[in-house]
């Protein structure tokens, strides 16, 4: 069964199909109505046609698709693939562990239920992720994103899901309101998990980046039944080995950060058989600014390395490191005859 992504800068978007299995709208306002959004990401849209309007992303089947809800999981789902969207509204957002130790442990609880035992891909958006707040495990202050990593890590471990190798791609953004967000993409193949040969894998970061590391991996690549594969790159900022690097200059940490997607598209190219490969310029991009002001340098950077072609949406977020002020995610599909060394 096929997996297929639309985004609002490819046309409309049929809401209404019965073959729909996410519906994902990144906006400071709500999704209109007629969307009918099963996950909202409180994230101002960027140097839109309609500036801040919003993006929606609208991932469909080609199968029949069936809706169940186990606790605050509403997971959909065609036989191959599930989305579980969170329902986080209840969430405390001024306690981040318990509400990341929550959510993790009712989107496993639903692929236990639903049989759907490997992670492919998860979202999180984490309110203030570069705030302090008071830790109950170690009676001090510490910053949001590590007790986020703690929790997420405890999560994985009490589920048996592989938290090292194997762990699934994913992002952590900062958002400036709401509550904590996570929805994920689920299968029952296991993804080939893909990792870049310029960082240290994050989930073996030293002990500096917080009491546990972070639990993914830098791209999981999983066949389609089209007979292509679809590359989902994690979260990408300007890290080389396990350091920041451009402090201040946000132009250099975006051309950084390309060039840490272009080594993962290649190690991905590496495991792919026949002729089919994935390419920069077929990728479909979000991207994260600290600062809305950045927004054009960013943009500028990406276009003259990437070209026109490929669709590019920028939101406004907090990164996970305070010094980083842009992140970049990607998804693709495989074709054949391209892709680059």
């Amino acid at each position: 069964m096929g997996l297929f992504l639309r985004t609002s800068g490819q046309g409309g978007l049929a809401a209404t199909d019965p073959a729909s299995l996410c519906v994902v709208w990144h906006g400071s306002e709500r999704a209109p109505d007629a969307l009918r959004a099963d996950v909202h990401v409180r994230l101002q849209a960027l140097r839109a046609a309609h500036e801040g309007a919003g993006v929606a992303e609208y991932w469909t089947s080609d199968a029949r698709v069936q809706t169940v809800r186990h606790g605050q999981a509403v997971c959909k789902h065609d036989g191959e693939w599930m989305w579980v969207a969170l329902d986080t509204a209840s969430a405390d957002a001024a306690d981040i562990a318990t509400a990341t130790r929550h959510g993790y442990d009712a989107l496993f609880a639903a692929m236990q239920r639903e049989d759907f035992p490997y992670l492919v891909r998860c979202w999180n958006y984490v309110p203030h992720i570069n705030a302090d707040q008071m830790d109950d495990q170690s009676g001090e202050r510490m910053e949001r994103y590590r007790l986020f990593n703690r929790a997420r890590q405890e999560a994985f471990q009490a589920a048996r899901q592989a938290f090292e190798v194997g762990a699934p791609a994913a992002c952590a953004l900062g958002s400036h309101e709401g509550s904590f967000t996570l929805y994920a993409l689920a299968a029952r193949r296991a993804p080939r998990c893909i990792e870049n040969p310029r960082q240290i894998s994050a989930y073996n970061y030293p002990v500096q980046y917080g009491p546990r590391s972070p639990s993914f991996s830098r791209a999981a690549v999983m066949e389609r039944s089209t007979g292509d594969s679809l590359l989902f790159v994690s979260g990408t900022a300007s890290i080389v080995g396990h350091e920041s690097l451009h402090p201040g200059d946000v132009a250099a940490q975006t051309e950084e950060s390309l060039r840490n997607i272009r080594a993962v598209m290649s190690q991905a190219n590496a495991t792919q058989t026949g002729s089919a490969r994935f390419d920069m310029s077929r990728l479909q991009y979000k991207t994260f600014v600290r600062h809305a002001r950045d927004a054009a340098a960013v943009e500028a950077v990406m276009r003259r390395e990437l070209g026109s072609e490929p669709i590019i949406h920028f939101l406004l977020a907090d990164v996970c490191r305070a010094e980083l002020l842009v992140e970049i995610e990607a998804v693709g599909a495989a074709a054949a005859g391209t892709g680059e060394a």
